[in-house]
């Protein structure tokens, strides 16, 4: 019984290695063939049998294109991951290697008489040197041996700026990248089939887009600053897509108006990414006050705390005219806090002259509290205070 078994396994191995080509030999020729050879699969003239298998369909034209492998490679590849049965058809999940930058998944479906039924293979796991090389993103999600989505993330570089290094790392770019994203399933007859589809387009810079590494101090004059917290919003078209429509700044409350065209440093708050310096596009706090984020970290950003979502991942201190150095500080360790304060209620404690206290504070309450206030959003109240001459100051509104 074992020994049928394995000699079934090999005869699957075999089948599937050549299951997309268009090179099939006929169902007798094969069966005779496998009949004949099953005994030493095991050797030289197996593996020789997988890659001649390979060859053939990778060099298939795809979009009029031969797709390129380097079979010279040690570590070429392919592996059964599971054989399901589904009534009278068989379910083959395997992946594969040619010694390419990329990894493979074969799906094949085969009946009770081990003819073959259908068969689809994709590039997976792609090997990318940098997000500016315009690599793209290619996977599978397996929802269950039959049923399957495949993403395909492509890019195209539109600008590229080596602005510290020549070294890819250093490099900043910003990239139009189109995602179509293709629901797979297996039908009862063994046919591999598309049953849905979803698309979209993005414009993503690098991780180092919009931050504020190279930026320079626009102001010190802290009794002029604008404070104020906000939410991230991401949204898109479909669950079933990698990308985000867009990442933006939205739900603003601050201690006055933002001025149009100027910039605003975006702080995240209780979240491990870079400061953003983002341009001011209307001088009020409704929606579309700020340039989109493009910064790739924003958009990859999943580390989601409760009370969060993948929608609005986190919040964010807002600092206007921007100062590089500007950093939130701990208000539990704050030495001294104005009146009627206490740290449960500082929402954004920022440090800009490094000395690891808060020289500017932006508070968020219940409106009954008695504190000098601002009436915002959510039936709350805020109040914003400037360090200056060893006190705190109540920071006023000036902009209309």
């Amino acid at each position: 019984m074992n020994s049928k078994i394995l000699v079934n396994l090999l005869f699957f191995i075999l089948v599937v290695f050549n299951s997309c080509s268009t090179n099939h030999n006929s169902d007798d020729a094969m069966s005779e063939d496998v009949e004949t050879n099953y005994f030493t699969m095991g050797d030289s003239v197996f593996l020789e049998r997988i890659e001649s298998g390979l060859k053939n369909y990778f060099s298939k034209p795809k979009n009029n294109q031969a797709l390129e492998v380097d079979y010279s490679q040690d570590y070429t590849y392919f592996e059964i991951e599971s054989i399901d049965s589904m009534n009278d058809i068989y379910v083959i999940w395997s992946s594969f290697s040619m010694g390419s930058p990329c990894t493979g998944t074969q799906i094949s479906t085969f009946n009770n008489n081990l003819k073959m039924i259908d068969c689809e293979s994709f590039f997976t796991e792609c090997d990318c040197p940098s997000e500016c090389e315009g690599c793209g993103l290619k996977f599978i999600t397996k929802h269950s041996y039959n049923a399957f989505d495949y993403t395909e993330i492509t890019d195209k570089v539109q600008e590229y700026n080596a602005s510290r290094s020549s070294e890819c790392e250093d490099c900043d770019c910003i990239i139009e990248k189109d995602e179509t994203t293709s629901e797979y399933l297996v039908k009862p007859d063994g046919q591999i089939t598309v049953t849905n589809s979803y698309s979209t387009q993005a414009i993503v810079g690098s991780q180092y887009t919009q931050t504020i590494i190279e930026s320079k101090s626009d102001s010190v004059n802290t009794t002029s600053q604008i404070i104020g917290i906000a939410s991230i919003g991401r949204n898109k078209s479909s669950s079933k897509l990698k990308l985000w429509n867009n990442v933006f700044i939205e739900d603003i409350r601050a201690n006055d108006n933002f001025k149009k065209e100027d910039y605003a440093l975006v702080i995240p708050i209780n979240a491990e990414l870079p400061t953003l310096k983002l341009k001011i596009q209307k001088s009020d706090n409704s929606a579309d006050v700020f340039e989109n984020i493009i910064n790739s970290q924003y958009w990859d950003y999943d580390n989601i705390q409760d009370g969060f979502s993948m929608n609005y991942p986190f919040e964010v201190a807002l600092l206007s005219p921007t100062i590089k150095e500007a950093k939130l500080v701990d208000p539990v360790k704050i030495n001294v806090l104005p009146k009627n304060v206490t740290a449960d209620i500082v929402k954004a404690a920022l440090d800009i002259n490094q000395d690891n206290q808060a020289d500017l504070l932006f508070c968020e309450f219940n409106c009954l509290d008695s504190l000098p206030i601002e009436r915002g959003l959510h039936n709350t109240c805020n109040a914003s205070y400037v360090w200056s001459n060893g006190k705190w100051s109540t920071l006023t509104r000036k902009n209309n």
